[in-house]
């Protein structure tokens, strides 16, 4: 059986090839909790380097992202880079462009064009697996005028009639029964690191709803990304990263790393916010445990902790030194815009 370590280490697909072109989190929900610290040294997974972007603006001293996967290394540095040397258009090309003009740039700044011809921002295998399942999502479903009609509208409540009225039919229920099966949905990710619900896809059905239902599409740019595979400029504020003015120079420059969480914890060093993404689901619960002992180890005296998850929350059992902070779980879920990591279990380091 592969552990999670390797499977990551190898990516979906294999190769060179960053798994995650972005990180479809909501990293207002992390930027919140981050500024109830002290604010100064804050640890995440680096992934498309998202989340580690956003703490950069309010980050005190440092922001230290790391993952096992070396790709999304060199992804999250040639985006630094980008940012910190465009402005405007230009910035926004590298990002979010498309064809030859996007390849371009991205090689200016050290990226292989091949690789970067529908921009930093959606150049890994993921991003090429959801756009595929975005065409059949089109083709069978909902289509693509339709899905553009509805990402138009700004009322949650317009939204929810017109979602169960005009999407959610017999063939989505079908769909998702056949995409969200326990048994296809184990062949993307390591065997054996978690238990697959029986029924996952009334679980997403439930997160897809709240994702097109619960916020005002026309500027939620999660769920552009995800219903229509691409962001108007309306949808893009609240993500930093895609800020063309912001001068970056003038904040924290993350540090990224390639190396595990845990290696990065174990080194000495102390943080006041730590955001593990979805690294716990994906562990057995022994090893989740101890990275959790790890965690509150390397926590500053009311540090916070914060774990996502895709699936419904893991059971964790109670540790030493930190204390659960459902109340401040409750918030992040309630504040949370994406659909994929957005169950949250959250730790406060006792003083």
């Amino acid at each position: 059986m592969e552990n999670a370590v390797e499977f990551w280490k190898r990516g979906v697909g294999g190769g060179d090839r960053p798994m995650f072109g972005q990180v479809r989190e909501d990293a207002t929900v992390e930027c919140n909790l981050a500024q109830r610290t002290k604010g100064r040294k804050f640890l995440c997974i680096t992934s498309g380097g998202c989340t580690a972007f956003a703490l950069a603006r309010i980050a005190l001293e440092s922001v230290t992202a790391c993952d096992v996967n070396a790709s999304q290394t060199r992804l999250a540095r040639l985006k630094q880079r980008v940012l910190l040397g465009t402005r405007g258009v230009e910035r926004t090309a590298c990002l979010l462009g498309a064809g030859t003009a996007a390849a371009r740039l991205a090689s200016r700044f050290g990226g292989e064009p091949e690789g970067y011809r529908k921009g930093l921002q959606r150049c890994g295998t993921v991003d090429a697996k959801l756009a595929k399942l975005r065409t059949l999502f089109h083709g069978l479903l909902v289509t693509k005028n339709k899905v553009e009609a509805f990402l138009q509208l700004n009322d949650p409540l317009e939204q929810a009639s017109e979602f169960e009225r005009d999407w959610r039919g017999w063939r989505w229920r079908t769909s998702l029964r056949i995409l969200f099966h326990a048994r296809l949905f184990g062949v993307f990710f390591p065997t054996g690191t978690f238990p697959i619900p029986a029924r996952l896809d009334q679980w997403m059905d439930q997160r897809l709803e709240r994702l097109a239902t619960a916020f005002p599409a026309r500027c939620n740019p999660f769920a552009w990304e995800f219903f229509a595979g691409h962001l108007p400029e309306a949808a893009r504020e609240g993500i930093p990263i895609l800020d063309e003015l912001y001068d970056w120079n003038t904040c924290v420059q993350p540090e990224f790393v390639t190396a595990p969480i845990d290696e990065i914890m174990r080194r000495g060093g102390r943080f006041d916010f730590i955001a593990l993404s979805n690294v716990m689901e994906m562990w057995p619960p022994q090893e989740s445990a101890g990275l959790l002992a790890k965690a509150s180890a390397a926590l500053e005296p009311n540090g916070l902790l914060v774990a996502r998850s895709i699936l419904p929350k893991i059971s964790m059992q109670s540790l030493a030194g930190l204390r659960r902070r459902e109340d401040l779980e409750k918030q992040c879920e309630a504040m949370d815009r994406s659909v994929i990591c957005a169950q949250f279990l959250v730790w406060e380091k006792e003083s």
